[in-house]
């Protein structure tokens, strides 16, 4: 490792630090600042809850603020050097900008390997901790009886029950879409209770809303013959982030136990990849344009391009995303197109200013350039 990639790679390193300390304390206050009294409330006696909570939301956090946290902190470190002309000096040295984007690389990729650990292992791990403590951040509904219910699929059937059926395989409160095969509604049926037997599962106290004719009836006990895997339910009842990938190559692999549509995982499957390297394409991005100003050493048109550029690509890599959760895109291109499209435009900036560079001779601060006659 030479030296000014050392430099540079400390420089940037200690920023991007800096950054996500400073974010993720941040965001913390505000949630502790909304549900402390939830979280003292679910204490069960424990010692320092709200010290718990912070370290049990900080992997998410993190994992969230990370990209955010690269373009500012490749902001803050290649603005700092254009304007003392540190990274002119640079270049005047021989060293070529393809050589500075090099020197960055190691904190490129440790940020690749923090996106990856993070989404894979953190998050899933401490969500899953933070439910069974009986608290959930801001953002995630509660999990109890009387929270959100979980949407699946039984052949042409849709079926709605409680999230917590997942964890103690109890099923009451079921409602049944019934099709037909054309996907128009039949009928509905709501139940208070459900149970497994041979064939399917037994209903009870049932609610029976035909539409055509439009009636309502209603039994003691009925059999539907559609199947739900409890043992799978846990999974499919999980939004695909809160999965590491093992899971969800699970799901994949089982055909999501019939019960969801496989595009949902598949996408997941490729955007877990893909998304670790978002940090890295954002170092990328202000690298690139850092060459657009190499003679004016404009700190604030870098901070605007880069910022509307780096959440530019974030909006359309959640588009695409959800793109090909809805099965509209093939899986990997609704992963993978926001990336390569961002990629092939920062090669664009390269090339094009690189070979603007070339035809540039660079004049040092202080020293008044001349022309000949």
């Amino acid at each position: 490792m030479t030296a000014i990639t050392r430099y540079l790679s400390k420089m940037l390193l200690t920023r991007l630090m800096l950054l996500l300390v400073g974010m993720t304390l941040l965001l913390i206050s505000f949630e502790l600042m909304e549900t402390a009294d939830n979280i003292l409330a679910a204490t069960d006696g424990r010692s320092f809850p709200l010290l718990r909570y912070a370290l049990l939301r900080t992997p998410d956090i993190v994992a969230q603020m990370l990209p955010i946290a690269a373009l500012i902190a490749s902001i803050l470190t290649l603005g700092d050097l254009l304007r003392h002309r540190e990274l002119v000096a640079i270049w005047n040295a021989g060293v070529s900008h393809l050589g500075v984007i090099g020197s960055l690389l190691p904190v490129a990729l440790l940020t690749v390997c923090l996106q990856f650990t993070l989404d894979n292992w953190a998050v899933p791990k401490t969500i899953e901790t933070l439910r069974e403590w009986g608290v959930v951040s801001r953002e995630k509904p509660s999990d109890d009886a009387n929270g959100p219910t979980v949407w699946l699929r039984s052949g042409d059937d849709i079926v709605t029950l409680p999230r917590q059926a997942a964890r103690t395989h109890v099923v009451t409160d079921i409602h049944i879409f019934r099709r037909d095969q054309t996907g128009m509604l039949i009928e509905r049926l709501e139940a208070a209770s459900a149970r497994p037997v041979p064939g399917g599962w037994l209903l009870s106290d049932v609610t029976r809303h035909a539409v055509d004719p439009p009636r309502v009836t209603r039994e003691a006990e009925t059999i539907w013959t559609g199947q739900l895997d409890l043992n799978a339910l846990s999974l499919l009842a999980l939004p695909p982030r809160e999965l590491s990938f093992g899971r969800i190559v699970n799901l994949v692999v089982n055909d999501a136990y019939g019960q969801r549509p496989t595009a949902l995982y598949k996408t997941w499957i490729n955007y877990r990849v893909a998304s670790a390297f978002t940090g890295l394409l954002m170092i990328l991005l202000v690298a690139a344009l850092a060459q657009r100003f190499r003679r004016t050493g404009t700190f604030t048109r870098l901070f605007v391009l880069a910022l509307i550029y780096g959440f530019g690509y974030i909006v359309f890599d959640k588009a695409t995303l959800s793109i090909g959760e809805a099965g509209l895109l093939p899986s990997w291109l609704a992963a993978w197109a926001s990336s390569l499209i961002f990629l092939a435009f920062i090669g664009t900036l390269l090339l094009r200013d690189e070979g603007h560079a070339s035809d540039i001779k660079t004049v040092p601060a202080g020293v008044k350039a001349t022309t000949t006659r």
